[in-house]
């Protein structure tokens, strides 16, 4: 007997000429990754983190894997009495629930945490504004998107005062956004890139004509260190001192970390244009 491999069928249209599949459950596969896309909606139900070796008694259901584990926000009170969400309080179950579990993402997609043998190749095109390319690997750069693509279905989206969809994270996210949350800042600590999480995720979506009008974030309700991840397509991003009449582009491609801090969030606007075709000036760069 010769050993035969079946080939696998897309799980949105049945071709066998599927040569892919989903990076989180490990289970189904696609011929496209458009088709995976949009049969997201259909799989998202019985789609889980593939488990590690943990005993079966340990290893949660997947509607536990995809949910949070537990349900009321923690609050503590601050200098003034004032109640504020207690982040270190709701990251310690989380990552408590994780050990209990020992849920993981698969590591042939996502490598563990070491710190790079050489650091990675970054630009700082203004003072306090760090830009990372390709920082993501590809299959990492998938999963991000599959869940940023969950949460347009799920969240209340805000159109109030913008041309584009705004989802905001709420404290408690899924425990799969969690693990690549955590995933993708133990690297940049690694990396010596930041030196803590964020406390908040704010998802913002743009079709190809809609752009972001220039503002500087408001530090009272976003604290200084701001990390943006670049998914989908590219954009240029441009920065505005009024102060010093100064404008710098910014290409933000796919896969893409951009850290401000400092200057780069206080005293730069920033934007980006409502084109669906952007160009780099300093190159002549037609992005697309």
């Amino acid at each position: 007997h010769k050993n035969s491999i079946m080939p696998q069928n897309c799980a949105f249209c049945d071709s066998q000429a599927a040569n892919a599949r989903c990076s989180r459950c490990k289970k189904v596969y696609y011929c496209s990754k458009d088709h995976q896309a949009r049969h997201w909606s259909s799989h998202k139900e019985n789609c889980s983190l593939a488990p590690s070796s943990a005993p079966p008694s340990s290893t949660p259901t997947s509607n536990q894997s995809l949910s949070t584990p537990f349900t009321d926000v923690p609050t503590t009170a601050d200098k003034n009495g004032k109640q504020i969400i207690d982040v270190l309080e709701i990251t310690r179950r989380y990552d408590e629930f994780i050990l209990q579990h020992d849920l993981k993402l698969p590591e042939d997609d996502f490598p563990p945490i070491s710190a790079s043998t050489s650091r990675p190749s970054i630009q700082t095109p203004i003072r306090g504004l760090t830009i990372v390319p390709n920082y993501l690997s590809q299959k990492e750069h998938d999963a991000w998107l599959l869940e940023a693509l969950e949460e347009k279905t799920n969240a209340g989206l805000s159109q109030d005062s913008c041309p584009h969809l705004v989802a905001t994270i709420p404290y408690l996210p899924s425990i799969n956004f969690y693990l690549l949350q955590k995933h993708l800042f133990n690297r940049l600590q690694a990396d010596n890139l930041v030196t803590h999480m964020p406390q908040q995720l704010t998802i913002n979506y743009y079709e190809p004509d809609q752009g972001l009008s220039y503002h500087t974030d408001n530090p009272d309700v976003i604290q200084e260190l701001v990390v943006g991840l670049s998914l989908g397509s590219s954009c240029v991003m441009k920065f505005k001192n009024s102060t010093k009449l100064l404008m710098k582009e910014v290409l933000l491609e796919p896969r893409s970390v951009m850290i401000q801090t400092g200057e780069a969030r206080y005293q730069w606007s920033h934007g980006i244009e409502p084109n669906s075709v952007h160009v780099l000036h300093e190159t002549g760069q037609v992005i697309r």
